[in-house]
């Protein structure tokens, strides 16, 4: 409220509530934008970080690390069970029904399905049950990659601008009335957009807020029209979008 710019009042409520379940007006909000702001306090907030070699190359390094390390990495190796002794995991069972024991057991898995699935709700306080059933892990945002054959122009923009993320967040309002329709697993055609682009060029990430994890008749019915709708929109700021896009790859919550 203390910005005039509708504009800068849109981008700095986006950065407040983006990859979450609230609106620009919900209590907590200022809580995302603070994180964002201190995990970025040494850098520009606009820069866009790529992985060299792309992200698989995340798993790469750890994997290498690991083995360095002499860890053993058990691929396609789904657990079936956590194995519980006087309170306390103690292993693990694999589906093969090969068992694992250690002092230490770390899941990485979304809360329900480590204390649902793998510990057993047999082996949980009422108070755990109730908290974890209650826990809210269905995402808001879908992702839109785009391959593109040239360099498409965005008005008042040159290549370099290019290699900062850009923002399709006109004002608060704007947001809000994404995410009130988005409560009710309804989705806007108009939504909130971040863009960023490969370092060439040539691929588009786009990653697109309020879009529910349930829609009546499922993503597949909708994909299509919703993901020309996204390409139409930033079209009002990149007039030769279309003409640029060689294949698209749509990914719902």
């Amino acid at each position: 409220d203390n910005f005039e710019n509708p504009l800068l009042q849109g981008l700095i409520a986006h950065d407040a509530v983006v990859g979450s379940n609230l609106g620009p007006r919900s209590p907590g909000s200022l809580i995302n934008l603070l994180y964002r702001m201190a995990i970025h306090q040494n850098s520009l907030f606009g820069e866009i970080y790529e992985v060299e070699g792309g992200c698989g190359e995340i798993v790469n390094s750890l994997t290498s690390l690991a083995e360095k390390n002499k860890v053993e990495i058990k691929a396609s190796s789904p657990v079936k069970r956590c194995i519980i002794e006087n309170d306390t995991a103690i292993g693990v069972e694999l589906h093969s029904g090969d068992k694992y024991f250690a002092k230490s057991i770390v899941s990485n898995a979304d809360p329900r399905s480590t204390y649902f699935c793998l510990l057993g709700t047999e082996n949980l306080d009422t108070d755990v049950k109730r908290r974890i059933k209650h826990h809210r892990a269905k995402g808001r945002v879908a992702k839109l990659i785009l391959n593109l054959n040239q360099t498409p122009e965005f008005i008042n923009c040159n290549k370099e601008d290019l290699q900062s993320r850009m923002v399709i967040s006109p004002s608060i309002d704007y947001i809000e009335e994404n995410f009130n329709p988005s409560k009710f697993d309804k989705i806007s055609y108009d939504p909130i957009l971040e863009i960023s682009n490969s370092s060439d060029n040539q691929t588009m990430n786009i990653q697109i807020q309020y879009a529910p994890f349930n829609v009546e008749g499922g993503w597949e019915s909708i994909k299509e029209n919703y993901t020309n709708s996204v390409i139409k929109l930033i079209s009002n700021y990149s007039p030769n979008i279309e003409s640029c896009i060689e294949n698209k790859k749509f990914f719902s919550p």
